[in-house]
């Protein structure tokens, strides 16, 4: 057989041995394909691959699907030598993988090694390949190497980049998966939220429904109750208005009860004008040196017990009150009062023309607006020097505060005396003290305070002096 004619039989022998190995690698392809679509990995995952167990026997696709160059050498000297790779023989097979060479053959170098004998270890499926890889080489001289070399620039620039990709495909499959995976189910958590908000709204909304429609009811029954009040307020209103008017008889029938009420609790004519008379040398202080003709004003008159002792002393004196019996009784015992309401009566005093005001037990009958005006105009129509008196009963005593104050039906509040003495000191007074009067008669074992606070003084005078004008 001459030389042209035994590579020519070469020749359609390595071509009939290359279809061969495309019918395989289209099967392998083919396979890979279809596992990738039904997600079952035709290859061992990475777990497997770096730590499956030694064994006598192996296949050559346990080794070619590990990912990196540097495992594949690692993975193949641990089971294939039984030892970690030197690392001159590490360096040297790395080398010759990043310049092309396939890892069938380093496997194959490996497995005829003494080593690899040695240890008994047979790697079956590349014995194809490599016998034809030699005969190629042996028997095609130049032509061989240039096909090798070939093979090795395809296997670096096509090859082995396709292959680490579909390797890497199950993982970016299995990854997209589990991102999938994880995003349903956090869509479903966040739809269970938004369903469970989306009750509670409902549940809300109709609480807030039932909710308004119960302020609704609440609301129109309100107004009924408050025109039921408005009308009877007006009703009553109207019926008081006409029997409280001055004169009416009902009025007339209050005045009288007052007048006997003052006569039974009160005291005597007699009795009241010993107790007034204290307030005689208060009143001469007041007035100038030398002159007995003093203005002296009486708040609330009553029956004229003060008026009297007043006038006795040479006094001009004149009062007011709103009973008009209290002024009836006053005017025939020859008194000047006058039947009006204080606050008016003052207004049309002019200034500093009064010497003397005195108003006794008169202030806790008043509201404290009215109060506060009287005590105003009393500072304007007094002279310099001239002299304000409230008597009223003493709420430090506790049984008069909470308990025999509130015998006189007309009284509103007691006022304390702290209160009283500040009213008139912020309203333009200068000099004002308080004096404590009618003591009740206390057991003389009890302690002081519990005496000051149960058998104290009934009642209190405020004695305050207007200052000079500056």
């Amino acid at each position: 057989m001459s030389q042209q004619e035994s590579i020519t039989e070469l020749v359609q022998r390595i071509r009939s041995k290359s279809e061969a190995m495309s019918e395989v690698v289209d099967q392998v392809s083919d396979h890979s394909e279809s596992a990738l679509e039904s997600n079952v990995l035709p290859f061992p995952d990475q777990q497997s691959y770096l730590s499956f167990p030694l064994k006598k026997r192996y296949h050559i696709n346990e080794f070619l699907w590990i990912e990196s160059d540097e495992d594949f050498v690692r993975q193949a000297y641990q089971h294939l030598l039984g030892r970690e790779p030197d690392s001159e023989g590490f360096e040297a097979y790395l080398n010759e993988l990043k310049v092309g060479e396939f890892r069938v053959n380093v496997l194959h170098l490996l497995a005829a090694s003494e080593e690899a004998k040695t240890r008994g270890v047979h790697l079956r499926g590349f014995r194809r390949c490599s016998t034809l890889y030699r005969s190629l080489v042996a028997k095609t001289g130049g032509l061989g190497r240039k096909i090798s070399g070939f093979a090795k620039w395809a296997n670096v620039r096509y090859l082995r980049p396709l292959s680490e990709g579909r390797n890497s495909l199950p993982l970016q499959f299995a990854g997209i998966k589990q991102y999938q995976a994880e995003m349903n189910s956090c869509l479903d958590a966040r739809d269970n939220e938004i369903a469970s908000l989306n009750q509670a709204l409902k549940e809300s909304r109709k609480a807030t429904s039932l909710l308004k429609s119960e302020i609704g009811i609440y609301h129109r029954t309100l107004n009924t109750y408050c025109r039921n009040l408005e009308e009877q307020s007006v009703s009553s209103n109207r019926l008081l208005a006409e029997q409280a008017e001055p004169g009416s008889p009902l009025d007339m029938r209050l005045e009288e009860f007052y007048i006997a009420f003052e006569n039974q609790f009160r005291g005597s004519q007699e009795l009241i004008r010993q107790r007034l008379s204290l307030y005689l040398p208060v009143i001469n202080r007041a007035l100038e040196e030398g002159d007995e003709s003093g203005v002296v004003i009486d708040i609330g008159a009553g029956r004229g017990e003060w008026l009297k002792l007043a006038a006795e002393q040479g006094w001009q004196t004149s009062g007011v009150d709103l009973n008009p019996v209290m002024v009836d009784i006053c005017q025939d015992a020859g008194l000047d009062v006058q039947l009006n309401d204080a606050l008016a009566f003052l207004k049309e005093k002019p200034d500093a023309s009064v010497h003397a005001i005195t108003g006794f037990h008169i202030v806790e009958h008043l509201p404290f607006a009215v109060l506060f005006s009287i005590v105003e105009e009393i500072r304007r129509v007094l002279v310099p020097g001239g002299v304000l008196i409230f008597e009223t009963p003493n709420p430090e005593n506790l049984q008069v505060g909470g308990h025999l104050f509130y015998h006189d039906p007309t009284h509103r509040n007691p006022v304390t005396p702290v209160s009283l003495e500040y009213l008139v000191r912020y309203l333009g007074f200068g000099e004002a003290e308080i004096l404590r009067l009618n003591p009740m008669r206390a057991p003389k074992e009890l302690p002081h305070e519990i005496q000051h606070h149960l058998y104290g003084a009934q009642d209190y005078a405020l004695i305050a002096f207007a200052g000079s004008e500056e």
